[in-house]
């Protein structure tokens, strides 16, 4: 009983030894090795052994140096209010439930649900019945300074205008434009 204790107990250690450590590890995470199987080789020892911008990653038997997959999901972290746990709860945003990003609590990190990036300027008044075209998930997907804009049944990502420019269409208010005593 003692010696396969023993041996049990040696084993780990020796899987605790050849783990990369967890000091040094850079951003994002490795490619997926489903289904692969590499060859059998220690090419790598923790992501601190890697050129940079490269992690230490499995390729399905041994470890090899390469380029890192980033999956920062959309949406901003929360203002941290206060001092929070000084614990890392998570490391990035793949640690997290899907909906929620890795973010400071002001010591340490937890899995916030995150705040929604908006640019600036307005979407311009869409006429007429649209199409269904899904073409942006919010202002974040759209490139550069495009906002996600309606197109009647679906949403695309359009030039955004200014309230001055907004106030010219012919869906005019009050509401909409202060200044204007009626619908024009």
């Amino acid at each position: 009983m003692k010696s396969g204790t023993i041996f049990l107990l040696l084993g780990l250690l020796a899987l605790w030894a050849e783990l990369p450590p967890a000091a040094g590890r850079r951003p994002g995470v490795c490619p997926s090795v489903k289904g692969v199987v590499g060859i059998c080789v220690e090419l790598c020892n923790g992501d601190e052994s890697c050129p940079p911008g490269q992690k230490c990653c499995s390729n399905g038997c041994g470890h090899v140096c390469r380029g890192v997959i980033t999956r920062e999901r959309p949406g901003t972290c929360p203002t941290p209010t206060g001092q929070g746990a000084c614990v890392e709860r998570c490391r990035e945003d793949d640690s997290c439930p899907p909906w929620q990003k890795c973010c400071s609590n002001g010591c340490g990190h937890e899995c916030k649900q995150p705040v929604p990036r908006v640019k600036p300027g307005l979407c311009p008044i869409h006429i007429g019945p649209g199409t269904c075209e899904m073409g942006c998930d919010g202002d974040e997907s759209c490139p550069a300074r495009e906002k996600c804009c309606s197109k009647g049944c679906g949403q695309v990502c359009k030039r955004p205008i200014t309230r001055g420019e907004h106030c010219q269409g012919i869906f005019r208010t009050q509401l909409n434009c202060p200044g204007l005593s009626v619908l024009q």
